[in-house]
């Protein structure tokens, strides 16, 4: 329950700290699994730009060594983070390297487990940092097209995760119609996009920054309304 606290503090209200204090309560780090909890508080500091902080936690998950396909994804996720970190630092060598590493670690977990459709949202983000923009359209292509729900809160997430993809490639107008859509069916944005590393190249555009005020206008609504 801490974890959902702590992402409901971040997309309602922006709070990084009272995340983060979310997740300190959570004393059995064993009850989410270790690597979990370390990844979502590595990406904590990482927003809080606390680099080293989030470092420690990102090289301990991408250390681990587990067969089972859900794991792997996680310590590939870690080494795709601790690049972030590395390029935050100014190490541009390192985090080369490290997306090297988080690419082949996703490839391999693909080729074992290749029903395991989440490991293709983050293949898609490695080569959008990598500047792969064919092989990053073809991951979220094969993502969307292997998603059997035809759910709305799929579709919707479909096209969020085509955005991120967008932003990370720096092209903001298509990453604004795909996140208006996702807004305009009513899902909630909230300040996810004044905070997530993926929208950093959008923030400068008239667009994004519209539609970045409309999301936490309706985050602010919807918390006087729960008062």
């Amino acid at each position: 329950p801490f974890r959902f606290k702590a992402d409901n503090l971040i997309a309602w209200r922006g709070d990084l700290d009272g995340a983060l204090a979310a997740l300190a309560r959570v004393v059995d780090e064993s009850k989410f699994g270790d690597e979990s909890f370390r990844t979502a508080r590595g990406r904590l500091h990482l927003m809080r730009v606390i680099l080293d902080a989030a470092a420690a936690d990102f090289e301990a998950v991408g250390a681990s060594d587990s067969a089972l396909s859900g794991l792997r994804r996680v310590r590939a996720s870690a080494v795709f983070s601790l690049a972030q970190v590395e390029r935050r630092r100014g190490n541009q060598t390192r985090a080369t390297e490290l997306l090297a590493h988080a690419l082949a670690l996703g490839q391999k977990s693909r080729r074992d487990f290749p029903e395991e459709v989440g490991m293709l949202h983050l293949l898609a983000q490695i080569h959008a940092v990598r500047g792969e923009k064919a092989d990053a359209a073809a991951a979220v292509a094969d993502y969307v097209r292997l998603q059997t729900s035809k759910h709305a809160q799929q579709l919707a997430q479909n096209r969020l995760i085509k955005a991120e993809i967008f932003g990370l490639l720096g092209e903001a107008d298509a990453a604004v119609v795909e996140l208006r859509a996702v807004h305009d069916m009513g899902y909630g944005l909230g300040y996810t996009l004044r905070i997530g590393d993926q929208w950093a190249l959008l923030r400068p555009h008239a667009k994004f920054q519209q539609l970045m005020k409309d999301a936490e206008t309706r985050a602010d609504a919807a918390g006087r309304r729960k008062k």
